[in-house]
């Protein structure tokens, strides 16, 4: 681990966070069985952040800039301000279940060539209700190549974008080096995450952990329910299909040819 040696440094973008929702996130933070440090990046000169949560000597936070720079950004920040060499995607709305971190690390330590690591993600609806997920994967390791096929072959289907992924991004575990080798977070306004997490399993492996890890709140507010995310939303699929083209090009991949 780096300087700090935490087990796990989980990273939150917050741009004018609700603070209830972030005090939820909080104490699903305290309840996890491990060691970890809380990296928030406040994303605009209006986000701020309890005077609580920042008073845990385990939560960092970076100052805001005077404008606000859009997750990709924000997030690398935090990762620039993490001290562990396993990060956790935590969005500032979002909750972790109970043990995830302690299985997300596990897995990552009993398979050291894994680049990343996911659970299963919780929808949680403005109902109150929960919706639950099938992952296509048997529990363990992901070889290279299998993640990209898996979103393909759903494309396939007559899925849509996102609903092709397989994997929920705001919920991944990442190796430092190998998130930081790949560029961090790719600069984009939507699929930041989708684009990197790609990218780095074309060529690494990952690993599937059989549990729960987050619930993922579905509300109106959110960021990508925004008047303006349409196109956003189109702009990030043709960047994510078209990095991932040119890393089959370039290998001489799947694909290639059709690049």
């Amino acid at each position: 681990m780096l300087a700090g040696m935490h087990a796990v440094s989980v990273i939150t973008a917050a741009r004018r966070p609700d603070s209830a929702l972030l005090a939820e996130a909080w104490c699903s933070l305290r309840a996890q069985e491990a060691d970890w440090e809380w990296c928030i990046q406040l994303d605009g000169a209006e986000s701020r952040v309890p005077d609580e949560i920042a008073a845990d000597p385990r939560v960092r936070v970076g100052a805001a800039p005077s404008s606000p720079l859009g997750p990709a950004a924000a997030r690398n920040l935090a990762v620039l301000n993490s001290q562990s060499r396993l990060l956790h995607t935590l969005d500032c709305d979002d909750v972790l279940l109970p043990g995830a971190l302690a299985g997300v690390i596990r897995a990552m330590r009993a398979n050291r060539e894994a680049a990343y690591a996911f659970g299963r993600s919780v929808d949680l609806l403005p109902d109150g209700s929960i919706r639950r997920f099938v992952m296509p994967f048997q529990p363990g390791l992901i070889e290279p190549g299998k993640l990209a096929a898996a979103f393909e072959e759903r494309r396939r289907e007559g899925a849509g974008f996102r609903g092709s992924f397989p994997v929920h991004c705001a919920g991944v575990t990442w190796s430092r080096p190998h998130l930081l080798a790949h560029g961090g977070y790719a600069a984009m306004l939507r699929s930041e995450d989708i684009s990197v997490l790609l990218a780095i399993a074309e060529s690494h492996a990952g690993v599937y952990v059989d549990q729960e890890t987050f619930l993922y709140r579905r509300h109106p507010a959110q960021m990508t329910h925004g008047p303006d995310d349409a196109p956003a939303a189109v702009q990030g699929e043709a960047m994510v299909l078209a990095r991932l083209a040119a890393i089959r090009e370039l290998a001489g991949g799947p694909g290639a040819a059709a690049a």
